[in-house]
């Protein structure tokens, strides 16, 4: 039996002839041969499938974008998803996750699991990601003790008070910008919307000089203040 599938979206059925064939494909003579049944239904489910790109963002959950000298680089381009096309169709990318780059000191690589679609799956279970600094980019880091602080996402009607006077953190750069970034143009922003377990907040850390903002930066480490908030 021969289907065309072309532009075809729906599931093909149907009733057709039954022929016999020999092993090269040849109709058999039928003269002196019968067949308990001369037709045959059948059903062929259409499948769609589509290739998505598999994306992966680097973030710095402490401060500063590194994005220009530190790459992800995926070990698979795309990733094939078999399922409901009305859903497949919306897509062209699937996100694997996040990787932060805070928490990065050297070369390295995680396997991400590929996140579930409804209704669809997946040629692959897993993608694994490898995070590099860009060749022939020096890059340096420095500490600094940053006394400039300040609250964000203050409780209506609430006050809040940092009772932590200076935080020393770890700032990485390009060697040729390190000179950019200094204690006084850096500031903590502490974010009361979400306490951490142990009752203190997570800072993140900006650069006040308007220029620092086109010099590539991030905070290496993760960073807590004490903060009360009557």
């Amino acid at each position: 039996l021969s289907v065309s599938l072309e532009n075809v979206k729906e599931d093909i059925s149907g009733q057709h002839e039954i022929a016999l064939v020999d092993p090269n494909g040849n109709n058999v003579d039928r003269k002196y041969l019968t067949l308990s049944v001369s037709k045959a239904d059948i059903l062929l489910d259409i499948i769609y499938r589509k290739k998505l790109t598999p994306t992966v963002a680097l973030t710095n959950s402490s401060g500063g974008d590194e994005s220009s000298y530190i790459s992800v680089e995926l070990n698979v381009d795309s990733l094939t998803a078999t399922g409901d096309e009305k859903e497949l169709g919306k897509l062209d990318k699937h996100s694997l996750g996040v990787i932060d780059s805070a928490l990065i000191s050297k070369e390295m690589s995680t396997v991400f699991p590929v996140p579930p679609i409804e209704g669809a799956t997946f040629d692959t279970d897993s993608v694994t990601a490898t995070v590099k600094f860009t060749q022939q980019t020096d890059t340096t880091t420095i500490y600094f003790s940053v006394e400039h602080m300040s609250c964000t996402n203050i409780p209506a009607g609430k006050s809040a008070i940092i009772n932590t006077r200076e935080l020393n953190v770890t700032l990485r750069t390009l060697v040729d910008d390190i000179d950019h970034f200094n204690s006084d143009n850096l500031r903590c922003l502490i974010d009361l919307s979400e306490p951490n377990e142990d009752g203190t907040y997570p800072v993140y850390v900006v650069t006040t000089n308007a220029r620092n903002n086109q010099k590539a930066f991030g905070i290496i480490g993760s960073y807590s203040v004490d903060v009360t908030v009557q």
